[in-house]
């Protein structure tokens, strides 16, 4: 596999991370509080509330193990594509 396109792909699963990144960051920049998610409605929803600094470890630690499987699911994809420029 290519090393343009292990970067390419490397990068894709990347960027949405890093805009959301920089969109609490400007929301926090101007409210002085940080958005996180609260509640399920649906599948398909969520609910945002924007907290204090100092709540937010008690509003993530109930998603934290929502979102553990799908970034060991990135992990792995990003070994097998390191694996596979190695052979």
């Amino acid at each position: 596999m290519k090393k343009a396109f292990r970067q390419g792909v490397v990068a894709g699963l990347l960027a949405p991370l890093f805009f959301l990144a920089a969109l609490v960051y400007s929301v926090y920049r101007f409210t002085q509080r940080i958005p996180v998610p609260v509640r399920h409605e649906n599948v398909d929803e969520i609910g945002l509330r924007l907290v204090e600094p100092e709540e937010v470890q008690s509003y993530w630690s109930p998603w934290r193990a929502e979102i553990e499987p799908l970034i060991d699911h990135v992990k792995a994809t990003i070994k097998a594509l390191e694996s596979r420029d190695e052979d």
